[in-house]
């Protein structure tokens, strides 16, 4: 007798039938299909949320750049003039129904203000800004007055609403 004769009667068991993970009832498929579109719009409007918070990301990697050609250039007025710049080309694209290109000093303060309400834009400091922008002869800026500035502008931009109060 050989060590196979044993097995020779032994029948193969047979694989189970595969379990299909398709819902099999109509209420299920309703469930999966009410799902699946939820997903959907999920994303859709995930997507369209960030598409339209892309001038906020680039006005923020503008003033980190900003922050550090601050630190290299020494140039207060150049800064301070670029600064005003990244503000209002955000908020051309925040409000592109509002005139933000022509409005300045003062009411640009309160264009400011009235968007954000985690940085108080009548200030001296932001005073003192505006009026550095046309006057500059007058103003002595330090490194740390630049840096209030150039972080209130990124709170800014972070913070700004949609809405004007």
């Amino acid at each position: 007798m050989s060590n196979n004769s044993l097995l020779e009667h032994f029948i193969d068991p047979l694989s189970p039938t595969a379990i299909s993970w398709m819902p099999q009832t109509t209420g299920w498929k309703v469930v999966a299909v009410a799902f699946c579109l939820l997903v959907s719009f999920w994303c859709y409007r995930t997507w369209l949320e960030f598409k339209q918070q892309g001038y906020r990301r680039e006005a923020i990697r503008q003033l980190k750049q900003l922050t550090f050609d601050c630190q290299v250039l020494n140039e207060p007025q150049i800064t301070l003039q670029q600064l005003n710049q990244i503000a209002k080309h955000t908020a051309m694209q925040a409000y592109p129904n509002l005139e933000i290109a022509s409005v300045y000093d003062r009411d640009w303060l309160e264009v400011l203000d009235r968007t954000c309400n985690e940085i108080d834009f009548k200030q001296p400091l932001f005073v003192v800004w505006q009026r550095s922008l046309y006057n500059p002869a007058h103003e002595n800026w330090d490194s740390h007055q630049l840096n209030e500035l150039i972080d209130a502008i990124h709170t800014w931009v972070k913070h700004h609403t949609k809405e004007l109060k």
